[in-house]
């Protein structure tokens, strides 16, 4: 049986970051492919690595230390991932009132709750200002808190541990595909979600399928 849900933030606690990223960039006068080749590969790829994007997810380094490692001519992830700049796509993050309520949902409903999610110091606050009003969730897991980031399956072990569940007995929801798919090898039940509604219809589904 599943007895935690367990959530990402950026990408499921709030509407689809894609938009978010091409308006800022668009705001920003760079151009679309280049800031995706700037920022979203690093922070967004896998395997886990020793990419300053990684090291800074994990707090190994600040946000100031990595933003010094940058290529000069690096102007979108100066932009883009900076809490200073205007740009600084999470600015434009939104919560998506619906995933809010399912968390609501599966707590009344008697099962434990985690964010298992990648972040950076400087960002939480961007992250808190998404997420449902009150301790909605038993497990908060930062990448950058604990030093370990996703996809490292350690990550998912640890709150998993954390919870007191096993594998089997949780349930993963990740907007990137290798995040999930990293969760799955660990045993958990993962729903990627590409659209809410339709990820909200499949983990309803398992929760039925595993009570």
């Amino acid at each position: 049986m599943i007895r935690a849900v367990c959530f990402d933030v950026a990408g499921v606690m709030t509407h689809p970051i894609g938009p978010a990223f091409a308006a800022q960039a668009t705001a920003a006068g760079i151009d679309l492919d280049e800031a995706v080749r700037s920022t979203m590969v690093d922070f967004s790829t896998g395997p886990d690595g020793d990419r300053p994007a990684h090291r800074l997810e994990r707090g190994e380094i600040t946000l100031v230390e990595f933003m010094s490692q940058l290529h000069p001519d690096d102007r979108a992830t100066r932009l883009l991932m900076d809490p200073a700049s205007e740009f600084f796509v999470p600015r434009r993050f939104e919560p998506h009132a619906v995933m809010h309520q399912f968390v609501q949902e599966v707590r009344e409903r008697g099962y434990r709750t985690a964010l298992i999610t990648n972040s950076v110091v400087e960002w939480l606050p961007w992250w808190d200002r998404v997420l449902p009003d009150g301790d909605v969730f038993d497990v908060v897991v930062h990448s950058c808190r604990v030093g370990l980031r996703k996809p490292d399956p350690a990550i998912y072990r640890l709150a998993l541990d954390r919870l007191g569940v096993q594998p089997a007995e949780a349930m993963f929801l990740d907007d990137f595909e290798a995040m999930a798919d990293a969760a799955r090898e660990v045993g958990m039940h993962v729903v990627h979600v590409t659209e809410h509604a339709a990820a909200l219809r499949d983990a309803r589904a398992l929760l039925d399928q595993h009570v």
